[in-house]
């Protein structure tokens, strides 16, 4: 749930122009669409390539790391961001680690800043340094290149009050209902595997894991096992950035033209009208129910407060604090509800999870204490788990923490627009409309000695600091500051019940037996595990 936490879709979509092309032809105009579409390209190069020649003598001073020599118009370097993001980021933190340097793709250029200035930052207002809006900026502008077609995102900051004052404060009594939905869970997400092995898509199997347990504590039970609402929650992230990523290869005036012949838009606006149709009325039924329930306590001069266990979810928290008149119309909070569960909850921590289970396929003796942890803290099996012994869970967390370290989200962390002008300690100026963020996987490895992976590092260490959630400069996985995901909490237990679980029962191994870790898959500065590969597993014999 982090301030970038939007990563498997992308990595699923490693061509946006190919699928472009995909969608185009297969529609009945497309052929016609594919010449226009040249053409227009071509003159949209060249009228980049003027705009490039003709601002360069207005920019900032700040040195610019490019993928390609400097007469090579800017329009070149900018579409080739996605493919040779890592290495621009990791050349220009080398070359200008205490400074900032510039990396530009389409968009707004992302100016990297050296940490010294993101921790002399990190306490600045969110009027001044926007979160929220340069998520949109990178890479995911939805109410630009998404939101316009397709009304996905709303915009609204109303989801960080929900977390903090709301999700968190419940964690002791959601915690119960996601266990609950575990024990369900395994038996539809996991194929039988007593005693032979079974093939499994990791990422996928720990997508249905998550997106069952978060949607038990978004939206309660019955919605939360139907089938069409689970798949929604999976889906839902993947056609966002699939039209995001597209986008960002078409010219602004043609947006809306291309757009519309996306198939990948139509479906998405059927998820739409559906989570409308489903969550929305949810939302007006419980409004009149409690409607009725105040007019009956009126009548008969008594009052209540107690709302029912299926109302004590995340909808409802949400229709509480919701102030703002856009913020409390049903079908906002429908869609409000279900992107924050869909990008922020189920992709993040199934992409976290799967991360784990490919470095524990070439550590046999990391996995084996892991077990020999959860042997010892649940003598009685899984069934005995609780908040309390997920606490106690140090080694679980070493290495979820470690696993993060080297395999985050993004390339990239405190991803800010800047909103006002800022004038740090050493004269430098942040200006008004600047992308800014920092190399957040290369400073999570600094000094030297945390380039090595060690999953044991943090379970000797007896300070608050150690712990997955604490955010600092060694775990930037959740952000950092002021605005650190304020969700990580909660995805923290989430994902120690169902590893927990997954550890304690299960035997695993790469279906083509190999003992070496798949290796990433980057997609601009997102990076994903490999959705290629395959485990087999296997129910575990108890062992004495």
């Amino acid at each position: 749930m982090g301030a970038s936490p939007l990563v498997g879709s992308l990595q699923q979509t490693m061509s946006p122009s190919c699928l472009l092309i995909e969608d185009l032809i297969t529609s009945s105009p497309g052929v016609v669409m594919l010449h226009v579409g040249a053409w227009v390209l071509v003159l949209y190069t060249i009228h980049r390539f003027t705009l490039d020649r003709r601002d360069g003598a207005g920019r900032s001073k700040i040195p610019t790391v490019r993928g390609w020599p400097v007469i090579i118009p800017d329009i070149v370097n900018k579409l080739s961001f996605n493919w040779q993001a890592p290495r621009l980021i990791r050349e220009g933190y080398t070359k200008y680690k205490d400074q900032p340097f510039r990396i530009l793709k389409l968009g707004k250029p992302l100016v990297v800043i050296p940490f010294k200035y993101a921790d002399e930052l990190r306490s600045v207002s969110n009027q001044k340094l926007s979160q929220r809006e340069a998520f949109e900026a990178f890479g995911a502008s939805f109410r630009g290149r998404t939101g316009s077609y397709t009304g996905v995102y709303s915009g609204s900051d109303m989801y960080n009050d929900v977390i903090h004052r709301r999700l968190t404060p419940n964690i002791p009594r959601m915690i119960p209902e996601v266990i609950d939905e575990l024990h369900h869970a395994f038996n539809q997400d996991l194929p039988p595997c007593d005693g032979t092995w079974a093939r499994v898509q990791p990422h996928k199997m720990f997508l249905g894991l998550v997106s069952r347990t978060g949607s038990r504590v978004f939206v309660s039970r019955p919605i939360c096992r139907d089938p069409e609402f689970l798949e929604t929650t999976v889906s839902l992230t993947t056609n966002a950035f699939t039209i995001a990523a597209i986008m960002d290869y078409v010219p602004s005036v043609l947006q809306p033209l291309v757009s519309s012949r996306l198939r990948v838009v139509k479906q998405l606006r059927a998820q739409l009208d559906y989570i409308n149709d489903i969550l929305g009325s949810e939302v007006e039924r419980r409004r009149r129910t409690a409607a009725a329930a105040a007019a009956a306590a009126t009548t008969t001069m008594t009052t209540t407060t107690e709302k029912g266990p299926d109302h004590n979810d995340f909808l409802e928290w949400a229709s509480e604090r919701a102030v703002l008149p856009e913020d409390q119309d049903s079908e906002s909070l429908a869609r409000l509800t279900t992107a924050i569960l869909s990008m922020a909850v189920v992709h993040t921590s199934a992409m976290a999870a799967t991360h784990l289970i490919y470095d524990l396929v070439e550590r046999p003796d990391v996995l084996e204490r892991l077990i020999e942890e959860q042997e010892t803290l649940l003598p009685g099996g899984w069934s005995e788990i609780t908040q309390e012994i997920m606490q106690d869970m140090r080694l679980l967390d070493s290495v979820l923490k470690e696993s993060q370290r080297f395999n985050p989200v993004s390339e990239v962390a405190f991803n800010r627009l800047v909103k006002e002008r800022i004038v740090l300690s050493d004269g430098f100026v942040l200006e008004p409309g600047q992308q800014i963020g920092i190399a957040g996987k290369l400073i999570n490895q600094e000094p030297e000695a945390m380039k090595t992976y060690d999953a044991f590092r943090w379970v000797s260490d007896p300070s608050p600091t150690a712990a997955w959630t604490y955010s600092g400069t060694h775990n930037l996985s959740f952000g950092f500051g002021r605005y650190a995901c304020p969700g990580r909490f909660f995805a923290i237990y989430q994902l120690k019940a169902i590893l927990s679980r997954f550890l304690l029962e299960y035997d695993f191994q790469l279906e083509d037996g190999s003992t070496v870790r798949p290796r990433n898959v980057a997609f601009g500065d997102k990076i994903a595990a490999d959705y290629s590969k395959h485990l087999l597993i296997k129910k575990r014999v108890a062992r004495s």
